[in-house]
């Protein structure tokens, strides 16, 4: 449960693993070697950005000066806890450093299409393996009145406005009509820095 604090999880992931047969454990243990370097490529700060990241809000605020760890927030929620991002600024090209971020944190950019505001994570890569086969980071801006109708209909499990300030009170409203998913157990929530 992503409710849960980090030690919460541990003993209820423990708990959960006493009741399970060898052959499940051995099944697990195999799971979790595949899955590893999603695992730990990315680890919120102590602090705020740790409450944020295990916050059982369904809306996050998270502001603070410059270099707090707003972006990196964004980064980390979507490439390890959601198969469906979108990624919000006023201008798009204002995402080209956490573009840049993500590529750092799994060192590559296979996937990545600029044109389209697209990132297919690949499944796996040296230094990565992605949580879900199909994960999908979106990045998008809306500099003008109606940009907003360009994410219409498309469901997306995190839906994240970084530099909210900088938009209006309409496009948030209007483009969280669509935060949602269809996959069984996927949380959707929004991130507002």
């Amino acid at each position: 449960r992503l409710d849960l604090t980090p030690a919460q999880q541990v003993a209820a992931a423990t708990a959960l693993v006493e009741t399970l047969s060898v052959d499940q454990r051995l099944a697990l243990e195999q799971e979790l070697q595949e899955h590893q370097p999603a695992l730990t490529i990315w680890s919120p700060l102590p602090g705020p950005q740790s409450t944020a990241y295990y916050s059982a809000a369904d809306e996050i605020f998270y502001g603070g000066a410059s270099g707090g760890g707003k972006s990196s927030l964004i980064a980390g929620l979507a490439l390890t806890r959601h198969r469906r991002s979108l990624i919000i600024r006023r201008e798009s090209t204002q995402l080209r450093g956490l573009i840049d971020d993500i590529a750092r944190l799994i060192k590559t950019r296979d996937g990545l299409n600029n044109q389209l505001g697209q990132w297919r994570i690949p499944p796996r890569t040296p230094h990565f393996s992605a949580l879900f086969p199909d994960q999908l980071i979106e990045f998008g801006g809306v500099p003008n009145p109606g940009d907003e109708e360009r994410h219409q209909g498309i469901a997306h499990d995190l839906l994240a406005f970084d530099e909210v300030t900088q938009l209006t009170e309409y496009v948030v409203n209007y483009l969280s009509t669509w935060n949602r998913t269809v996959e069984p157990g996927q949380r959707c929530r929004m991130v507002l820095t």
